[in-house]
């Protein structure tokens, strides 16, 4: 009974390692596991075309977009014919390596088509740059940055290759979300900052009316917190406004007053001219 289960085991084992080889993107899925762009893995295949429009491009992260292993898939638009659009195998997920940075993941896909007369007869090469990009959509998928197949006979074939740019915020650090401003419709500085300042003034004079209503006691408008100071705000705005708009000393106002009735009398009693009493 116990040679009879160790020889299953060995024989789920066995097919399991087998299952597991037999997975072109084996290695892919190993590589990018625990990554940010492990979510981009799967059966999704991405398809995008470069800036003059002849070539088209299917991309998959870990998963094939072709018959086999294919990884990308350059297609070219003007070679088009009644069997379809001429293609060429970019990489493969069988040659995988990734690199990781704090700021960018990087995937290479090696393995794919030589080239016919470029780049020494090499093998072409996929590489998939993952950008911080903290405004970006999180599935919008890689653009097509430079195709370096233009290389002469005396260049390095390491320099050929096929660059994609990924620009996703799935890759950001944390430090790159802070004070970040991204160009979609948001409130404007001008409007965050009276939004800031009606809510704290809000806060003020809410607070300050219950503190001196509970606290103090104060009824009336002396709940109002620093109600002297409001009080008196508009004679001293008037005074700043004099000090600095008018170039000499303010010019004393001339009131005229008229002589009050009680210092009429006084002066008629005092006086000795009998004309200045009043007729009976």
């Amino acid at each position: 009974m116990e040679l009879y289960l160790r020889v299953l085991v060995l024989a789920f084992v066995l097919a399991r390692s087998r299952a597991e080889s037999d997975d072109p993107a084996a290695d892919c899925k190993a590589a990018v596991k625990g990554t940010p762009i492990e979510v981009f893995s799967g059966t999704r295949i991405w398809k995008i075309k470069d800036k003059s429009g002849q070539y088209n491009y299917e991309i998959g992260v870990c998963n094939n977009v072709g018959s086999s292993d294919e990884a990308v898939i350059q297609r070219n638009n003007r070679t088009a014919g009644s069997s379809g659009a001429k293609s060429y195998v970019v990489g493969r997920l069988r040659g995988t390596h990734l690199i990781r940075r704090d700021d960018y993941i990087e995937l290479e896909y090696f393995r794919g088509d030589s080239y016919n007369h470029h780049c020494k007869g090499a093998r072409r090469t996929a590489r998939i740059i993952f950008v911080c990009d903290p405004c970006g959509n999180r599935d919008e998928g890689p653009v097509v940055v430079e195709e370096m197949t233009t290389a002469t006979k005396d260049s390095d074939s390491e320099h050929c290759f096929y660059l994609f740019e990924w620009p996703t915020p799935r890759v950001c650090s944390k430090d790159h979300y802070h004070l970040v401003f991204c160009n979609r419709p948001h409130l404007s500085i001008g409007s965050v900052l009276l939004i800031m300042f009606f809510v704290l003034l809000g806060v003020y004079i809410t607070a300050g009316c219950v503190y001196k209503r509970y606290a103090i006691g104060a009824q009336g408008m002396e709940q109002c917190p620093n109600v002297s100071f409001w009080r008196g705000l508009g004679d001293l705005l008037s005074d700043g406004c004099d000090f600095l708009c008018r170039n000499g000393p303010p010019e004393p106002v001339k009131v005229e007053t008229r002589p009050r009735r009680d210092d009429y009398y006084l002066d008629a009693e005092e006086s000795d001219d009998d004309g200045s009493l009043l007729p009976m």
